[in-house]
């Protein structure tokens, strides 16, 4: 009869030897990034549309429509309200201001948007 051949399996662990590298190496590829914004800070419309409305009320209260005037509005008030929305601490998103001014003459208009 043949004899079986014999093994031996064992694993040492030494917890007191690098342990606290292998603990900082790990803290160091963890991910830092949040997929989600935290709860406070999340994007809330109705103090957007609240924000704007105030702005358009403190710039355009007595304004009369002049096409000459209206590129530098436009900008300006495109240019207050982001800065109103900066502050307003919504650090996640990126916001796009358009402002549209146009003289009313019982005419429709009809704006496209496409981005990319």
């Amino acid at each position: 009869m043949a004899s079986r051949p014999s093994f031996a399996v064992g694993a040492s662990l030494s917890l007191t030897e690098g342990a606290p590298e292998a603990e900082k190496n790990a803290a160091e590829s963890e991910n830092t990034y949040i997929l989600r914004p935290i709860f406070q800070q999340r994007f809330r419309p109705s103090v957007v549309k609240d924000c704007i409305h105030a702005v358009l009320k403190e710039e355009l209260t007595n304004a009369e429509y002049s096409p000459e005037e209206m590129p530098q509005l436009t900008k300006h008030l495109s240019e207050t309200v982001k800065d109103k929305l900066k502050e307003m601490g919504f650090d996640r998103y990126k916001m796009v201001v358009q402002v549209l001014i146009g003289e009313q003459r019982g005419e429709g208009v009809l704006t496209v948007y496409s981005v990319l």
